[in-house]
């Protein structure tokens, strides 16, 4: 369903396509151990407690209702602020997941997360990909205008604001013209964007099944080029 409320968005953590997701993209992070990590747009802390569990990290996060929400059970520094409060140190690892489609600035806000990055370090992002997106809206929730309307560019909002959709391609430009390299590129959720019902998530093997298949199309075209979300992994040089 559509985000239509924090509730809702809350709802599809606890979801298991939204575990999927969350496991998908933590497991092309499986580098992560032993690294400085700041988790910037850290929402209810999800990910960063993950990573706290493999590094230290520090996430910030300038929703009070999302902080509210907080995971921490592998403890991990918190900074309730937004991208002017960033603390002024290098870290191995700096990750932005599902934030950049939600402010106007978005060069402004991938330079001041660069200045994190240490030499030799990496600067992990999550984002809306328009074909996937495009796909969920004609097949999933059945709404041919909305669909075209985004192949139109008209963006819809949810409960975080416009979202502002752009190409990866665009971030792999600036990466080549800011000092970094593009190290990984995945697809996450090619097909289970496609369907949100209960059929057979209750049965482990299943859902195995269903998570080898997306992992295995992360990096398969033309799979990665329709999945819902991209993951660009940079490296510093």
């Amino acid at each position: 369903m559509p985000l239509k409320s924090l509730q809702d968005y809350f709802d599809f953590q606890r979801s298991p396509w939204g575990e999927m997701q969350y496991r998908l993209q933590w497991e092309q992070l499986a580098f992560a151990q032993g690294l400085r990590i700041l988790d910037f747009g850290s929402g209810t802390g999800k990910t960063a407690d993950h990573l706290a569990a493999l590094g230290d990290v520090t996430a910030v996060e300038p929703s009070a209702d999302m902080l509210a929400q907080r995971h921490c059970e592998n403890g991990y520094r918190q900074i309730h602020g937004g991208i002017d409060d960033l603390p002024d140190e290098p870290f191995d690892l700096v990750t932005c997941h599902n934030v950049l489609e939600f402010v106007e600035d978005r060069e402004r806000y991938l330079e001041e997360l660069a200045k994190r990055v240490k030499p030799g370090g990496r600067l992990s992002i999550v984002k809306h990909n328009l074909p996937g997106r495009a796909m969920r809206q004609a097949v999933l929730q059945n709404d041919p205008a909305g669909a075209l309307a985004l192949l139109r560019g008209e963006m819809p909002s949810n409960p975080f604001g416009a979202i502002h959709v752009y190409d990866t391609g665009e971030l792999v430009a600036w990466a080549a013209n800011h000092g970094f390299a593009l190290e990984k590129h995945c697809g996450i959720r090619a097909f289970y964007s496609l369907r949100e019902d209960d059929d057979g998530w209750d049965d482990p093997a299943w859902g195995e099944a269903a998570h080898g298949l997306e992992q295995a199309a992360a990096e398969l075209e033309p799979y990665r080029s329709i999945a819902f979300y991209h993951h660009v992994i940079l490296r510093k040089l």
